[in-house]
């Protein structure tokens, strides 16, 4: 009796939609149920339709009879229909137990089925219908056609997701410059920007290298990208699905997910263009500083910089102590040498001389053309006694060297070279000056040998 009672109550609120446009007050409600753009409909509680508007055919394709002779999951995808009653169920049950508003509306997003095979997203807003004693008898709902707006909100979704890659990325260029850092913390990243990001991977292979989530594997599910600079491929950026996750039309990628694998990949090849042009910078810049500091003739570094190198060495001994050991040395009869045979051969002399200077010394040592004919080594943490050693490299090994200013004459050459030790606080003009008088003493003893303070005599030559 009592199911009997709530057809009968169903049918009277479908009849006021049906026919309250025969009676004159009730024109205007009939008049807007058939014009609204939006879809009016009643569902019994077995989800039978049992009264649809006429804008189902323009939304849906589907007459009004024809959707009368549906059934709601023959209307809407299985995933919708699953969701849909389980909502639905759940709000019933809250409803019956009194824990909500008999007179709420529900708000429910459904896809449904297009009678030419597409799907279409409706917005539907639903209430329950009662009976005289308050029972549910049935819904009433009214649905609007959300397909574009969906559609606006996922593109929406993913440039969030791509912008937040690209920050991810941004930021990993920030916070290193090893560029191996970036590309490992960038294929970590890119699967979260994917549609499936709990079953992509993402590999990236530059130059020889590779780098790749932990969960990468080979499959029949992917897309690449080259990464190139200048033109020049260099590598490749490429994502896998691990299992098949087809869309509608069956491919696995969305096209907007192979625009942004396009994008990264070109992206990266400007980080890697950057980096090469900041290596390319920075020798540059290396190189233009050791033109500052060197001596193009001798290839040694120059005064300027000896300077800066003694200041330097001085404040260590005098900070930590240690020994600090400096060689002046100066090409005896340079100026007679010049007159006789001219300049060109006097600046290969000059080169000759740094050149040996090099061959002679430690790689602890550095060596400087101090000027003219001049040249100075700096000798860190050795004592005079064990720097004269190195002098008397320097001086034997450029004796040997032979000169042949003019055809069929050979000329060898010598050096005469002053070796002093720092002395603790000692100023650094007095230092070099010592070396220099002990360079010139030599000189007058005769040319050709090393004078220098030490043991245990504390001064020979």
């Amino acid at each position: 009796m009592t199911e009997k009672n709530d057809r009968k109550e169903l049918e009277a609120t479908i009849e006021f939609l049906e026919n309250s446009g025969l009676r004159g007050s009730d024109l205007p409600y009939r008049f807007l149920v058939d014009m609204m753009p939006d879809t009016v409909w009643v569902l019994d509680l077995d989800m039978t339709p049992r009264f649809v508007s006429p804008s189902s055919l323009k939304t849906l394709g589907y007459s009004p009879e024809e959707r009368l002779r549906q059934h709601l999951s023959d209307m809407v995808t299985p995933e919708t229909y699953a969701r849909v009653i389980y909502v639905l169920q759940e709000e019933l049950k809250k409803e019956q137990n009194r824990e909500v508003d008999p007179d709420r509306i529900i708000t429910i997003d459904m896809e449904y089925y297009h009678k030419d095979g597409h799907t279409v997203w409706l917005e539907n807003r639903i209430r329950s219908i009662h009976d005289r004693d308050g029972r549910i008898i049935g819904l009433f709902g009214v649905s609007r056609d959300i397909t574009d707006r969906r559609r606006l909100e996922g593109m929406l979704r993913e440039r969030i997701k791509e912008l937040s890659l690209f920050r991810s990325v941004a930021n990993f260029i920030e916070s290193t410059d090893s560029l191996e850092e970036v590309f490992q913390k960038t294929v970590d990243e890119i699967p979260r920007a994917w549609r499936y990001p709990d079953c992509a991977c993402a590999r990236i292979t530059l130059n020889g290298y590779v780098f790749q989530t932990a969960n990468f594997r080979e499959t029949d599910w992917s897309i690449h990208a080259d990464i190139t600079v200048h033109g020049d491929r260099l590598g490749t950026l490429e994502v896998c699905y691990l299992s098949e996750m087809p869309d509608e039309e069956g491919n696995p990628f969305l096209d907007e997910e192979r625009d942004l694998l396009k994008a990264i990949a070109k992206f990266l090849g400007r980080v890697v263009q950057r980096k090469q042009d900041e290596d390319r910078l920075k020798e540059s810049e290396r190189k233009y500083r050791e033109l500052s500091i060197l001596d193009d003739l001798s290839g040694l570094y120059n005064s300027r910089y000896f300077y800066k190198q003694l200041e330097e060495e001085i404040d260590r001994v005098n900070r930590y102590g240690g020994p600090l050991s400096l060689i002046l040395l100066d090409i005896d009869n340079f100026k007679s040498f010049n007159d006789t045979f001219g300049h060109v051969e006097g600046d290969e002399v000059l080169s000759r001389l740094g050149e040996v200077i090099r061959r002679c010394m430690r790689k602890t040592d550095s060596a400087y053309r101090y000027g003219g004919e001049e040249f100075t080594v700096l000798l860190p943490v050795t004592r005079c006694g064990e720097g004269r050693v190195i002098a008397e490299r320097i001086r034997t090994t450029f004796k040997n060297e032979t000169f042949l200013p003019v055809p069929g004459e050979s000329v060898h050459l010598t050096v005469s070279l002053g070796i002093a030790e720092y002395r603790p606080s000692e100023n650094m003009k007095k230092f070099v000056h010592r070396a220099d008088q002990l360079m010139y003493q030599a000189k007058e003893g005769g040319k050709d040998r090393i004078c220098g303070e030490f043991p245990p005599a504390g001064r020979s030559c």
